[in-house]
């Protein structure tokens, strides 16, 4: 009971909206340290259900359009995914050494700093210490707010003139498509299949010299078998297609499951990390945010020669931020934004899981 009125008043919360920028989802996790800081829990399996939904949705979702934007101009968009992401990761090891703070209380800054809740669950994963969920909570509003009002800046950037591209589409191949046979028409069973082989390969792991081990755990596993059965049409006859409504409706019902869960869980000790290592933390978390993105911008625009909305798209996906990606949605040639964003956002996606695993391993 407890746990769906944390979800309802965060969706409430989350809907207040101050000069166009909202907290939207992410409220659930603040709402939740309120809840658990009074001891309200649930149990953890709620926490892992939530993620294997939510991370197997992203993956299907995102699958499709991983593909198909990398076409043009692919290594840009990897390299720009990859950058962003490794610089906040070195910022984040320089702040843990700098300010003597725990490690799992930096990879939840980190994790906050570039909006990713699957970054969040894997470092909550690795460590299994409530602090990763304080961090996070900490800087994702401060992350969310300062990429928001960074890309309207950079937004007024002028534009170079471009050749504009044409696309042609098969009538053939969708032809063929229609005629595949549907398990279900809504695409729940190779979505189930999906989330079946991503928590086996989540579960498998690396054993290094030093004792530790390397693995995806369940957000990477179900993550990278939802982007290879989303950039799938068909097996032989069968479609694995899953219906835009299902994939919306898991990604969200599983981040509500996994948001309310970790913050119940790390409410408890939020005060009291606060109160120890002070306010600074939010500087750090926002730190983490801008520098990289505006150098990623600037490396985008200046150095490789990507036009103002590529490169605003692709800060936006670099940084996993759909806020800021919503913030833009009034300017010319919108169209342009949204390729960025979907041509770095899954590269991100994956640099958040192996940076986590790099800040862990190099802090532990």
């Amino acid at each position: 009971m407890f746990l769906f009125l944390i979800i309802a008043i965060g969706y409430l919360i989350g809907r207040i909206r101050i000069k166009g920028i909202s907290l939207g989802m992410s409220a659930i996790l603040i709402v939740a340290l309120f809840f658990g800081h009074y001891g309200f829990s649930v149990p953890g399996l709620i926490k892992n259900l939530g993620l294997a939904c939510f991370a197997t949705a992203v993956g299907y979702i995102t699958g499709p359009v991983f593909l198909k934007n990398f076409k043009n101009k692919a290594l840009y968009y990897v390299f720009l995914g990859f950058i962003i992401i490794f610089i906040s990761a070195l910022l984040c090891i320089a702040s843990v050494k700098i300010f003597h703070l725990p490690s799992a209380l930096g990879l939840g800054l980190f994790s906050g700093a570039v909006t990713s809740t699957p970054g969040l669950a894997m470092a909550l994963e690795l460590t299994g210490d409530s602090l990763v969920s304080v961090g996070y909570g900490i800087a994702y509003p401060f992350g969310v707010v300062g990429l928001v009002l960074t890309v309207q800046i950079l937004s007024k950037f002028r534009e170079k003139p471009e050749i504009k591209e044409t696309v042609s589409q098969s009538t053939v191949q969708q032809a063929e498509l229609n005629n595949l046979i549907s398990i279900d028409k809504n695409g729940m069973f190779f979505y189930s299949i999906a989330l079946v082989i991503g928590i086996a390969i989540g579960s498998q792991s690396l054993k290094l010299s030093d004792g530790t081990t390397f693995g995806l755990g369940i957000s990477g596993g179900t993550l990278l078998s939802g982007l290879f059965f989303g950039s799938l049409s068909h097996i032989g006859p069968l479609s694995t297609k899953a219906s835009k409504g299902l994939l919306d409706t898991m990604r969200e019902f599983g981040l509500a499951l996994f948001l309310a869960a970790a913050g119940l869980e790390a409410g408890s000790g939020f005060v009291s990390t606060i109160k120890e290592y002070g306010f600074v933390l939010f500087f750090i978390g926002l730190f983490m945010t801008l520098f990289p993105s505006i150098f990623t911008f600037l490396l985008a625009n200046k150095v490789l020669h990507l036009d103002v909305r590529s490169s605003l798209g692709a800060i936006c996906g670099g940084m996993t931020s759909t806020p800021a990606l919503g913030s833009l949605s009034d300017i010319e040639e919108y169209e342009k934004v949204t390729t960025g964003y979907a041509a770095t956002y899954a590269v991100a996606l994956l640099s958040i899981i192996l940076m986590i695993q790099m800040i862990n391993f190099l802090l532990n």
